[in-house]
């Protein structure tokens, strides 16, 4: 085994995120994207080819507003790409990312010192 590479240990993974703030006349508002990326990985010890896990990126976003101070309102989509990789491999077992996710978050936040 002397010279392989250690099992789960990508040689290059990275994340790139942008965020843009402004508040408006409606209330705060905030954009925000992340592109990361997952470079190939051996599986286990042995660094067997067919066993080699193959690199994948992810894109995500998100945008919040803030009407009013106790509420926020938050549109996402999760995976924008919608492209599959394979978090882990073990023997029998696969851990998968998730499929694209998009959805809509509303908090209220009340002020309980007034």
């Amino acid at each position: 085994m002397t010279g392989n590479t250690l099992p789960q240990q990508p040689a290059h993974k990275m994340a790139m995120t942008l965020m843009f703030s402004d508040v408006t006349g409606i209330g705060p508002v905030t954009a925000l994207t992340t592109w990361s990326y997952t470079g190939s990985r051996w599986s286990d010890i042995g660094n067997v080819p067919y066993q080699k896990i193959h690199g994948y990126d992810r894109w995500d976003a998100r945008i919040s507003w803030e009407p009013k101070p106790d509420w926020e309102i938050t549109g996402y989509v999760q995976n924008i790409m919608d492209e599959i990789g394979i978090q882990e491999f073990a023997y029998a077992n696969v851990w998968l990312t998730e499929h694209r996710q998009i959805g809509v978050q509303f908090r209220w936040r009340p002020d309980m010192t007034r």
